[in-house]
């Protein structure tokens, strides 16, 4: 369901399908959560400090 659920490339989608152990599996969706997580409270970020412009993705997509 994550994989269907995730706004991520099709390919990141397929290496969690290819995944056999459900630890594996878990861990593998959390560091991708943890990931979206950064770039949406980043985004917001600047979002709040441009006032309401938001800029396209590709702008946040360092996390340095």
């Amino acid at each position: 369901m994550m994989a269907i659920a995730l706004q991520v490339s099709n390919e990141e989608k397929q290496q969690l399908l290819n995944i056999s152990s459900l630890p594996a599996l878990l861990w593998k969706e959390s560091s991708i959560l943890s990931r979206e997580r950064i770039l949406l409270q980043r985004m917001s970020e600047v979002q709040d400090d441009n006032k309401g412009y938001v800029r396209g993705v590709t702008s946040y997509l360092s996390l340095n």
